[in-house]
């Protein structure tokens, strides 16, 4: 996974709207890059904030992530 292939998204305030940031983030990049992200990466901190139950895509938490920001993209597809 090259970290140039991410949407970068800066996430809403409030509890509760990541869902809908990750939705949004997803949909810009499908829009630019032609496929569909299926990996978000989000900052510790904002995943203990805001828990998500996620179907079809992956979340995973990494602290260099800022908070209140999220990386969209896809999974290498040889690993």
């Amino acid at each position: 996974m090259r970290q140039d292939e991410f949407e970068f998204w800066q996430m809403e305030a409030g509890v509760g709207k990541m869902e809908a940031d990750i939705f949004k983030a997803m949909e810009v990049f499908a829009r630019k890059n032609g496929s569909r992200a299926d990996l978000v990466f989000v900052n510790p901190v904002d995943l203990i904030a805001n828990p998500i139950a996620a179907v079809g895509f992956e979340v995973q938490a990494m602290t260099n992530v800022q908070p209140g920001t999220l990386w969209v993209g896809r999974k290498d597809s040889e690993s």
